[in-house]
């Protein structure tokens, strides 16, 4: 609901583009050097490249638990959200910010932001598949806090370098997670159908 009122709102000048202009202007009022270092190296982490990586190692993972069902889930989360965002993208075709006020090289259309897409779809998913097959309960907590903050961080990390507006960002996120959380409820109730049948 949150991804398609976005989708919506940015189509005519109306409040969310306004804020959109009104949160860039504060982050480029609020820019440093040191900042700036910091969420260069943040926004790597939503590179495809990474996403492809941490993919593999967490799906190594889950299979390694005999979680298979968990492990294509996160593949499925992780290539669906690539293929949604990129359609949107080609639907909406929304201009990203000036070039003036970029600091990272980026082409193709703003809406809604790549990197916030996938990283909700691989770390969010990530932090919550580790909630339901770790055992220790500060192992699951720390995961899914770090998973929050990681992609929370790729989000802030594409207005603050001037490449997205904070509505693709949010959109991204929502897309993400919204597709991830459908597919962990399919899995889910695939699971405790199989296991009704095999009761039979």
């Amino acid at each position: 609901m949150c991804f398609v009122s976005l989708w919506f709102a940015v189509e005519a000048d109306g409040p969310v583009v306004r804020a959109d202009r009104r949160i860039l202007g504060w982050v480029l009022d609020h820019r440093s050097a040191a900042l700036t270092a910091a969420m260069r190296g943040v926004t790597v982490l939503g590179d495809v490249r990474v996403i492809v990586l941490v993919g593999a190692v967490a799906v190594a993972w889950l299979v390694a638990s005999h979680r298979r069902d968990l492990a294509v889930v996160l593949v499925v989360s992780s290539t669906g959200t690539w293929l949604l965002v990129n359609a949107v993208k080609r639907l909406v075709e929304r201009p990203r910010p000036p070039q003036a006020v970029r600091l990272v090289a980026a082409g193709g259309w703003s809406f809604p932001s790549g990197h916030a897409g996938q990283a909700a779809a691989m770390y969010l998913a990530v932090g919550l598949l580790g909630w339901l097959v770790l055992r220790s309960r500060s192992a699951r907590w720390t995961a899914l806090v770090t998973a929050v903050l990681l992609a929370g961080a790729v989000g802030i990390s594409r207005v603050y370098l001037g490449v997205h507006w904070s509505s693709d960002v949010v959109a991204g996120w929502s897309l993400g997670s919204a597709w991830f959380l459908v597919l962990l409820g399919v899995a889910g109730y695939t699971s405790r159908a199989r296991r009704a049948a095999a009761n039979l």
